[in-house]
């Protein structure tokens, strides 16, 4: 099988030096699309030395679902890769997650960094563990989590839902859209290392709050 993985990119030029280490570990036989998302420290500038990838960019901040749709429109494979290019999923797993999709025969494969069991009411995941909740009481699901970056999906599965998200509402569109059309997927625990605000994290609060109205909308939708 041939994979497409597809990387949004918006000032991570701290962290840009060693994600492109890591991706160019990966075998030669993987499409990398990179998005920079109107980045405005150094990642246009590292991203200019590097032939091996896909570049694309934003003239300006558009988001990162803009920046996703942008790169499917780009991937040349029947499989594609959905991945954060900030490190807290390892892409050098991603020949790990392959095996687990392949062997398994999927059509789309899920990465959660918890199972229901594992899950902490610390502050900072209260609002993954509630948006979580609420998606599977609306669509009478047992995702374990709902807004993980990591997916594998077929390009022509992911072209037929028709995502118009450009925020980080696009997670839950994508699995809204997927649970609603019955597709079977698999969930898989990754390794996840969460960063800081300080470190470089993007999602906000009012983020949370968009995240819940897209849930809410196409479920509503869905019914009438």
């Amino acid at each position: 099988m041939n994979y497409s993985i597809i990387i949004p990119i918006y000032n991570e030029g701290v962290i840009l030096p060693e994600l492109i280490k890591r991706l160019n570990d990966l075998s030669e036989n993987y499409q990398i699309i990179i998005i920079n998302d109107g980045s405005n420290d150094t990642t246009e500038k590292i991203l200019s030395n590097q032939t091996r990838f896909h570049i694309l960019k934003n003239k300006k901040n558009r988001g990162k679902g803009y920046s996703i749709r942008k790169g499917i429109t780009k991937a040349l494979y029947e499989n594609i890769i959905l991945i954060d290019g900030d490190l807290e999923i390892n892409v050098s797993d991603i020949p790990n997650f392959i095996k687990i999709f392949e062997k398994n025969k999927c059509k789309t494969l899920l990465g959660c960094r918890w199972y229901e069991k594992k899950i902490s009411l610390r502050p900072e995941l209260i609002g993954n563990f509630l948006l979580n909740t609420i998606f599977n009481v609306l669509f009478n699901t047992k995702h374990y989590d709902v807004l993980c970056c990591l997916k594998i999906i077929k390009k022509d599965i992911l072209e037929s839902l028709k995502i118009e998200s450009n925020g980080f509402n696009i997670e839950v569109e994508i699995l809204s859209k997927i649970c609603l059309k019955k597709i079977e997927t698999i969930q898989f625990l990754v390794d996840y290392n969460r960063r800081s605000s300080d470190q470089g994290k993007k999602i906000k609060f009012s983020d949370g709050f968009k995240i819940l109205s897209k849930i809410i909308k196409l479920r509503i939708t869905s019914i009438f």
